[in-house]
């Protein structure tokens, strides 16, 4: 094996241009690399929107988040609040209103962040808390039954379709009991 082949992970094959990772670490940047990188990922952490938060955590590779789509596209319903708060015990909506949906191509889903299986996939349902009521066509409402605190977190209706579309919800859950009850 040739010195210059030993050495190739320094240079990029295809360029032929020296990678900087290995020349830091060879000149002795290493301190300096790891007192910057920190910095770096806490910028990157604080400038990430909900749905970047929600994908990053859930290790998707593609988010759109459309309000307002047009020209025969999918879209979700833009005036809805995406901040919702339940008690612990209480019912939690989310509503979820779409259109220009086909379902006979479109899948339409519900996921929390941090978990990697859907909370309902079309009209089914993973747990009986959860459920749809489909009050019209456009509806996809999500309703959660009896909160808990475990409850509290994002959730993201998504219109699967020929690209990921969302819309983002945080669930804030308080106690069963007010500051003047305690």
């Amino acid at each position: 094996m040739s010195l210059a082949h030993e050495n190739s992970w320094y240079t990029n094959a295809s360029t032929g241009v020296d990678t900087m990772l290995p020349r830091m670490l060879m000149l002795g940047w290493l301190p300096l690399l790891l007192l910057t990188l920190p910095r770096a990922f806490c910028a990157l952490a604080t400038t990430l929107n909900a749905s970047q938060h929600f994908h990053r955590f859930r290790g998707a590779t593609q988010t759109i988040k459309p309000t307002t789509m047009s020209g025969g596209r999918q879209f979700f319903f833009a005036d809805v609040n995406t901040r919702v708060t339940a008690k612990v015990g209480a019912k939690a909506e989310f509503p979820c209103l779409v259109y220009g949906i086909d379902l006979t191509n479109v899948v339409i889903s519900w996921w929390k962040a941090g978990e990697y299986q859907e909370l309902s996939l079309g009209l089914e349902t993973r747990q009986h808390r959860y459920y749809l009521p489909r009050k019209f066509y456009e509806d996809w409402t999500l309703v959660i039954d009896n909160i808990q605190e475990s409850d509290a977190g994002f959730y993201a209706c998504q219109i699967n379709a020929d690209s990921l579309l969302e819309k983002i919800f945080l669930l804030n859950v308080t106690s069963h009991y007010t500051a003047s009850e305690i």
